[in-house]
């Protein structure tokens, strides 16, 4: 997931998460990067996990302040999945895109396997959520968060953005792994 911020004090968030898995990876923030810049350290990182083996199963760029992310990564050929905080919610208990994502991240966290970060936990812990007159769920906006003191939640969005749509293993799709898949399905024999 990445969380992708312009200038100011709002950071540019990517984080990894391998399954349950979202601490052995840790979080890259960086603060006053441009559109290159952004696309440029993407790149550096899925480069890393196939340095060790890995492959990107899924790519999710938060499109709503720079969208030059998503066109420039497209490009280069990554493939990355643009999401809209803004947009409508797919799921109709919410009214945006982002609250969506949140709530399927709640979800996950009883299964999820987080960092001691303390950055962290004050973002997943911070932002309060209201009902529409129409009963949807509507998180707060990040700039309500910091009206009443708090601080953008670059990394938590960045986290939240892995769960934006369920992927496929890479497990899968590795034609070394399906020679040693085990089925009891014979094609070739008869049918009595």
């Amino acid at each position: 997931g990445v969380d992708v911020a312009r200038f100011g004090d709002n950071f540019t968030v990517i984080y990894p998460r391998l399954g349950w898995d979202a601490r052995s990876f840790p979080y890259r923030a960086f603060l006053g990067l441009d559109t290159n810049q952004v696309v440029e350290k993407v790149i550096e990182c899925i480069q890393d996990f196939h340095k060790i083996g890995k492959k990107c199963s899924g790519l999710f760029i938060d499109v709503g302040y720079n969208p030059g992310v998503v066109d420039n990564l497209n490009r280069l050929g990554y493939s990355p999945i643009p999401i809209d905080f803004g947009a409508r919610a797919a799921n109709q208990r919410y009214r945006f895109r982002g609250g969506e994502i949140w709530g399927k991240m709640r979800d996950g966290l009883a299964f999820l396997c987080l960092p001691n970060d303390d950055t962290l936990s004050s973002q997943l812990t911070q932002r309060e959520y209201d009902f529409t007159d129409l009963g949807k769920i509507q998180l707060e906006s990040k700039k309500q968060i910091k009206r009443r003191g708090g601080k953008s939640p670059d990394i938590a969005d960045a986290l939240a953005l892995t769960f934006a749509s369920d992927v496929a293993d890479s497990m899968a799709f590795d034609s070394a792994a399906a020679r040693y898949a085990v089925s009891d399905y014979d094609p070739y024999k008869e049918i009595a």
